[in-house]
């Protein structure tokens, strides 16, 4: 009998840690414009840390009273689980060893103690430190200035084969329209608008499609430059200067070509070479290629295309999406017995596509129970050299995905049941915007995160990977508002 009360109440206290699904109420009505990578209301938080920055005085009371159109979030399921995941995985650890292993620890304990404590106190300057070294990287990349662009006139481009040639020339271009679409919006300078509509509309009159060289590597620069593109598209059409008030200037007929080669090219090769047919991409590639999903269907305003990306990300067999390369219980990730700089990169896109939805108003970061903030406690803390991120015995998360496994000693870079310390040390890319969310806007604590932060932060973390798309310059264009908030603009 005293067994039995055993095995019930057992059950029971499982049966509470589990995660909640991921079932949302999906978006309803019209989008949010722009809203793919940033709202005005962003633009005008990045202006008035800007002005905060170069000691200008502005009134910003034309604004003030503005109510840009941000939908109500709508909720998915609980805020969170009972046990967090810290408590979680130290209750399953046999003792309580910080940082052992100090041969393969990237930083000295006493280092992370020291940020941990720093990044605490002194919370705020150091966001405002790292949001200030963002913009003046960005602010003075070449990519942001208004020198000539000479046309070009692809037909196909890709990464590998025979248009491995168009990779870098593509990459630059495309960065350069989204730069300028962001400069324009923070100066007024409608030079800025002219070029990047130009860059935009010179690639939509000229490309055909893409093509590879047997590996489908073309997916890579659909899923990264894709959601620049649509990103840079939507702020020119839809966006008005925070410093003018103005529009651009271009009419809606004007977007036809753009129009067409988003929805006939690039959503196609989404469509066709990804979304409807079986999961074929490594996590990180399927993530990035799920984020242009959402930033093409914003951009089309496709109300029904962007509740399919939200159902995709929360139900598909994708390795990439936030059901399948999440522990929900520890925030382990697919990936973690590869090479570590995968997971890093794809758990910046997943959340990505997260603060994309949550600009129209549904709250992936809270799907599974906030499966997300697990995931950037478990990176932060096992990249800064925790290794008692793991558990004695092994625990299967999906009995149909091995990967998802803890151990106690870690192997190359290769899939398989071990964690890998290859390229451990990584840096978070988006880190700062995931801690923006459920810190800031949330209220959770992000005891690690918070204190990779600033080993990761000013220029470097936020140049990584800026060549191919968000989120590039993190530390400022994706936390300007919040920011702002917090010191008082």
């Amino acid at each position: 009998m005293t067994g039995l009360i055993l095995l019930v109440i057992f059950t029971l206290t499982t049966c509470q840690m589990q995660p909640s699904g991921g079932n949302v109420i999906m978006r309803q009505g019209s989008l949010v414009h722009p809203g793919v990578l940033h709202t005005q209301d962003d633009f005008m938080a990045m202006r008035k840390l800007i002005d905060r920055w170069q000691g200008i005085g502005r009134d910003y009371g034309a604004y003030d009273g503005v109510t840009w159109d941000v939908p109500a979030i709508i909720p998915v399921g609980p805020t969170r689980a009972d046990t967090t995941p810290q408590q979680f995985i130290e209750s399953l650890s046999p003792d309580h060893r910080y940082f052992g292993r100090p041969e393969e620890n990237p930083v000295p304990p006493d280092a992370i103690a020291e940020y941990r404590e720093s990044r605490a106190a002194n919370r705020r300057m150091f966001a405002e430190f790292r949001a200030y070294n963002s913009w003046s990287a960005f602010w003075n990349h070449s990519s942001s200035n208004l020198s000539q662009w000479n046309e070009r006139r692809f037909e196909y481009i890709g990464r590998d084969g025979e248009v491995a040639g168009t990779k870098t020339t593509v990459e630059q271009d495309i960065r350069t329209a989204y730069f300028q679409a962001v400069m324009w919006m923070v100066t007024g300078d409608k030079r800025h608008a002219q070029k990047s509509f130009r860059i935009l509309d010179s690639y939509a009159r000229h490309l055909i499609g893409f093509k590879h060289g047997g590996y489908y590597d073309h997916m890579l620069m659909v899923g990264l430059q894709g959601q620049l593109y649509a990103a840079a598209a939507e702020i020119i059409r839809y966006g008005h200067d925070v410093v003018n008030g103005q529009d651009s200037g271009y009419i809606p007929e004007q977007f036809h070509n753009i129009d067409r080669s988003i929805r006939n090219v690039w959503l196609k090769a989404v469509l066709d070479d990804y979304i409807n047919i079986p999961p074929w991409r490594a996590g990180n590639q399927g993530a990035m290629i799920i984020a242009a999903y959402f930033a093409i269907a914003i951009y089309l305003d496709d109300l029904a295309l962007l509740n399919h990306a939200v159902s995709y990300m929360l139900n598909a067999p994708s390795d990439g999406n936030i059901k399948h390369y999440i522990n929900h219980f520890s925030g382990q990730t697919g990936e973690a017995t590869r090479n570590l700089n995968y997971i890093m990169l794809a758990l910046s896109k997943i959340a990505l596509s997260a603060e994309m939805a949550w600009k129209q108003g549904i709250d992936l970061y809270g799907a599974y129970d906030d499966a997300i903030w697990r995931a950037s406690e478990w990176a932060s803390r096992f990249h800064m050299g925790d290794n008692n991120v793991q558990t004695a015995a092994p625990i299967r998360f999906d009995p149909y995905n091995p990967r998802y496994y803890f151990d106690t000693s870690w192997e190359g870079n290769v899939y398989g049941w071990r964690l890998t310390t290859s390229n451990r040390g990584y840096r978070l890319a988006g880190g700062e915007m995931i801690y923006n969310h459920y810190h800031r806007r949330r209220g959770l604590p992000m005891p690690w995160t918070e204190a990779w932060l600033p080993r990761v932060g000013g220029n470097t973390d936020d140049e990584w990977h800026e060549a191919d798309s968000p989120p590039g310059y993190n530390s400022f264009l994706n936390v300007a508002l919040e920011l702002a908030n917090d010191l008082g603009l």
